[in-house]
């Protein structure tokens, strides 16, 4: 009877959050975050955006095309149907969804494109993709992270994967016969991101060393194994991290840099405007399986005011926290932080100092060869080894591929009036500290290098 009782209260419990977070997800899918518009193309995204941007809320203008204002109406539709099916049979669906989301919440993701929604409703981590226990739990981040292995953890659309690429490079300087990879994803293994729904940690150990070809990752020849990552330090300061940014402490603050001094871990940053530039066109470049397989995530941006609007405020794709999180960790000797606009602007001089931190030295013949296999051109012409594929049958993750054209300043040209002020308040408020805030958003060298 204990047990019942127990069950039911959960039950109540879980039915009263289901409801709050049906209510804010009902709002985020009215507002257009979750709706499945249709995808800008890349060159009307910067040939146009400001353009697309709403004027006014009330304006008719600024609902976008009328295939987003049928998906508009439809949407509004569907949930006006739910509404009037309040009542038992809403307490059963809800039931059944709260016992899915006990039993076996991967279930969710066979829902087609607001899967990942009942999922986030359920509490389950997002966005889905992203496992974070694989540093939580130390014993799983011993058994991938040895002595002298490096983590790549650089922000969102800050140059993952021409990092990545770097340090490939730096490795088979004496090996060229291992410089050309068939996946990055096999290169330099990505241990947050699961290969499909429900994958554990021990399922994606045995792919990687019973499926995948081992050399790509742990050659023998290799100075140094590579994994990637987007999480940040743990062991955060809650005041330091402020209101804005506290929010890492339980999502992404999870790598033990500290914990673990003979791993090296190399984090970027890029400039907050350029990085919500990149990111715009980021959720059309996945392939439908892929979207398939995780619940229709991630769901195409209506338009670059949705997709601002997950940056500034509130950073749900940490930008500028991200930052914040990492600096206060660019002193410790295993950490080397760099800046996006460093690379670009003196990528001689960036390679160089990469390779110092790995106790690699650099014949001006060894640069050359870094420089022309890490050059974007080089990169695009390899573009299929940066589509990612995942799943149990090898489901391409990228359409295209995520190596775009690397530019500075993109996001200053196409954002509006509004947008820039918007941002500009929100970077002053989360990068209070000018040295911090100067160096996110334009690189240099750090306070302490100035003196």
């Amino acid at each position: 009877m204990t047990h019942t009782t127990a069950l039911l209260e959960d039950l109540i419990k879980n039915f009263v959050g289901a409801h709050e977070r049906w209510c804010d997800a009902k709002r985020q899918l009215l507002e257009g975050v979750f709706l499945r518009g249709a995808a800008w193309e890349d060159s009307s995204l910067y040939a146009s955006a400001p353009s697309r941007v709403p004027r006014s809320s009330s304006s008719s203008d600024s609902r976008g095309s009328e295939k987003q204002r049928t998906s508009s109406i439809a949407a509004m539709g569907w949930m006006g149907t739910l509404g009037r099916g309040v009542g038992l049979s809403a307490f059963v669906v809800v039931v059944a969804a709260v016992l899915v989301a006990k039993l076996q919440p991967t279930l969710f993701f066979r829902v087609p494109n607001v899967g990942f929604v009942l999922w986030a409703m359920s509490g389950g981590f997002m966005p889905p993709i992203f496992n974070p226990e694989v540093h939580v739990n130390h014993t799983q981040f011993r058994s991938f992270a040895r002595d002298g292995d490096v983590i790549v953890a650089a922000g969102a659309k800050s140059g993952t994967n021409w990092l990545l690429t770097t340090m490939h490079a730096l490795r088979t300087l004496d090996a060229p016969e291992l410089l050309y990879f068939p996946d990055v994803l096999r290169t330099t293994p990505w241990m947050e991101l699961p290969l499909y729904p429900g994958e554990s940690f021990e399922e994606r150990w045995e792919t990687m060393h019973n499926e995948w070809n081992r050399t790509w990752w742990d050659s023998p020849k290799y100075p140094f194994r590579v994994f990637k990552s987007h999480m940040t330090p743990e062991g955060q300061d809650s005041d330091w991290l402020g209101k804005d940014c506290v929010h890492l402490q339980s999502s992404q603050a999870v790598l033990p840099v500290r914990k673990y001094p003979k791993v090296k871990f190399i984090s970027m940053v890029r400039n907050g405007q350029d990085v919500i530039s990149s990111f715009a066109p980021f959720p059309a470049m996945h392939t439908e399986e892929f979207r398939n397989m995780w619940g229709g995530f991630p769901a195409h941006h209506k338009n670059l005011q949705a997709c601002f609007d997950l940056f500034v405020p509130g950073e749900a794709v940490p930008s500028r926290c991200f930052a914040r999180a990492w600096w206060p960790f660019r002193n410790e000797p295993n950490v080397l932080l760099l800046h996006y606009t460093n690379y670009m602007s003196h990528p001689e001089e960036t390679i160089r100092q990469i390779a110092d931190f790995l106790d690699i030295k650099l014949s001006d013949e060894q640069v050359a060869k870094v420089l022309n296999f890490t050059s974007f051109k080089s990169m695009k012409e390899r573009d299929s080894a940066y589509r990612y594929h995942v799943g149990k049958h090898g489901v391409e993750h990228a359409l295209h591929t995520f190596v775009r054209r690397g530019g500075l300043g993109e996001g200053k040209q196409i954002f509006t009036a509004e947008m820039q002020k918007q941002y500009d308040d929100f970077v002053h408020k989360v990068l209070p500290e000018p040295d911090l805030r100067e160096w996110a958003e334009h690189g240099g060298d750090f306070p302490e290098q100035k003196k």
